[in-house]
């Protein structure tokens, strides 16, 4: 069961304010998948853990919040690109546009975890070269996160599972 609410909110980027949904609270019943995408009963909500400004596109999953970084990345042109990209879905779009600002953020979990999420977005559509393209971002990002000393599980070949 989930619950959602609709917000009012303000961009950090353009300050223009926009009706976004929110998630209030969730219920996951069941186990994950091997990649840890959540039980049906969660998976439903993906949609709403990314917000987007309808009005410059910036894609957060609070587009209340940001810093200089984001928002002269999400003014130029690369960025606008990403989010146009007809050859993904646009929810896949808008997960790999936060998690190129969470790269860019040093956050690297979040970066990981917005690919995934891209990957997921194509699952459900079906996308066959949008899974491919989004599960190498995914891997990719996740063997950044190795380099730097970061895994998702301290548990001996979680990460590799997830590979």
């Amino acid at each position: 069961m989930t619950g959602l609410v609709s917000l009012n909110t303000s961009c950090f980027i353009c300050k223009e304010v926009s009706e976004q949904t929110g998630i209030r609270n969730s219920i996951s019943i069941g186990l994950p998948d091997l990649d840890f995408r959540p039980p049906l009963t969660e998976r439903y909500t993906l949609k709403y853990q990314v917000q987007q400004c309808p009005h410059c596109g910036y894609c957060a999953r609070d587009i209340s919040t940001g810093d200089e970084i984001v928002e002269n990345f999400v003014r130029s042109n690369e960025y606008q690109k990403i989010l146009q990209n007809k050859s993904l879905p646009d929810l896949a779009n808008r997960f790999i546009a936060m998690g190129i600002l969470m790269e860019m953020m040093d956050k690297p979990y979040l970066a990981f975890s917005s690919y995934q999420s891209a990957v997921w977005a194509c699952d459900d559509c079906k996308h066959v070269t949008g899974m491919i393209f989004c599960r190498n971002m995914a891997i990719k990002s996740l063997k950044k996160m190795h380099r730097k000393g970061i895994r998702i599980s301290g548990d001996m070949g979680i990460d590799e599972l997830i590979c």
